[in-house]
């Protein structure tokens, strides 16, 4: 899947996440992908007083940074984090850095 994932994720563990995708039938992940990427939540969205933290990869082609700034902006306590270099599976693009951007923001909740 095209820009799913950015340079910096190793190709031994593109094709890792590739073969677990094929072992899925064919039908059911087209389904599911066709779902995912046409689902739109944003009218379901809470819009109260919660602390969320929105994490996007700034190279992500699946849900780019302007989807996150525009639900930072209609979420009053929200934080965005656009972690650079990554793409759309930043979590596993670099654990330490997504690790760390989630733990700082709830290190600051606690504080506040």
């Amino acid at each position: 899947m095209h820009g799913l994932f950015s340079d910096v994720m190793s190709s031994g563990q593109a094709e890792e996440l590739a073969g677990i995708m094929s072992d899925i039938r064919p039908a059911g992940t087209r389904t599911m992908a066709r779902a995912l990427a046409e689902c739109d939540l944003s009218h379901s969205v809470q819009h109260g007083a919660v602390p969320t933290l929105l994490v996007h990869g700034e190279r992500d082609e699946r849900s780019s940074p302007s989807v996150g700034r525009e639900l930072h902006r209609s979420l009053p306590q929200s934080t965005l984090s656009v972690l650079p270099g990554l793409g759309h599976e930043c979590h596993l693009e670099d654990p330490a850095v997504f690790e760390s951007t989630v733990r700082g923001f709830l290190r600051a909740i606690d504080a506040g």
